[in-house]
């Protein structure tokens, strides 16, 4: 194993949710289901503050009689939390 980041700041929603700063001030951002670059840490914030955060996500639209493939922006909701506890590094 070796060390990756130095986290100055960070948000951990969920597993594989989650937003941090680093010690040289770069943003690292990963989100299952969603693009990561649609998102800021600030968003991260406003999830932590309990509003959901509406994003985009890329997706494959095959149609099989033209034999056509469209590449599709859908939005994804990501869902406020919930819990009482949450993880600030």
């Amino acid at each position: 194993m070796k060390l990756e980041h130095i986290i100055k700041h960070g948000i951990f929603i969920r597993k594989k949710l989650y937003a941090i700063i680093t010690d040289q001030n770069k943003e690292v951002i990963k989100a299952s289901g969603a693009k990561s670059k649609f998102l800021s840490f600030d968003n991260f914030i406003t999830l932590l503050n309990g509003n959901n955060v509406v994003s985009e996500r890329l997706s494959f639209n095959v149609i099989w009689k033209e034999l056509k493939i469209n590449i599709v922006k859908t939005p994804i909701i990501l869902k406020r939390f919930k819990s009482s506890t949450f993880n600030i590094i």
